[in-house]
């Protein structure tokens, strides 16, 4: 994250370029979000803070469409600020937050995965302690969970970047002991044809 922030009169001029933005040039987007440097931590620690730019604010502008490979149904772009100012109250949350506030979308949204595949598997529990068939429960919680396993560990790595990716990081086995969740004790594969034959069944 190179784009800056720097309070001026009594609001913040942003200036640098954000890459492969998406929906920022067509007609619904009434503005961006955008993560800037604010400065630096007494460690040399850059901080950061979330800025809320409206569309026609001046020294705000967009580049060209990009033409991808695919999705082309979806506008990206280039967002350029050249000393574009805004007031005080387009900041979002507290200076110094904004990284945490990034990384705090990430972790509500596996948050929401980790929930739904507990859930699921007490679910298989609660019909195995009943007495009842629970096969099919029980390999649905078995393929949700392991991919949530997976999703997890391979976004802690990409968060952690190259720290994440050296042995010497827990993150890096955390990563690696996750794939086998997919494998052992009956693979995903068979997990969706025990699945699906069930599904079959009810049809």
């Amino acid at each position: 994250i190179a784009t800056t922030a720097l309070r001026r009169d009594g609001g913040w001029l942003l200036n640098g370029t954000k890459m492969f933005i998406t929906n920022a040039g067509t007609d619904i987007s009434q503005g961006v979000t955008v993560l800037a440097v604010t400065g630096k931590d007494d460690d040399g620690r850059k901080r950061f803070a979330t800025f809320y730019v409206p569309t026609e604010t001046p020294g705000y502008s967009c580049g060209h469409k990009l033409k991808k490979l695919g999705w082309h149904a979806m506008d990206t772009r280039e967002l350029v600020f050249d000393d574009c100012w805004i007031p005080e109250d387009h900041l979002i949350g507290e200076e110094g937050n904004g990284l945490r506030q990034f990384l705090s979308v990430l972790d509500k949204d596996i948050g929401t995965e980790f929930e739904a595949a507990r859930w699921m598997v007490y679910r298989a529990a609660w019909l195995a302690d009943q007495g009842r068939p629970y096969s099919t429960e029980a390999a649905m919680a078995k393929l949700y969970a392991s991919e949530v396993a997976n999703r997890a560990a391979s976004q802690a790595v990409q968060i952690h970047g190259g720290y994440g990716y050296v042995r010497e990081s827990e993150i890096s086995r955390f990563y690696a002991d996750a794939k086998i969740l997919e494998i052992g004790e009956g693979t995903n594969e068979i997990q969706r044809n025990v699945i699906a034959r069930a599904l079959v069944r009810q049809v």
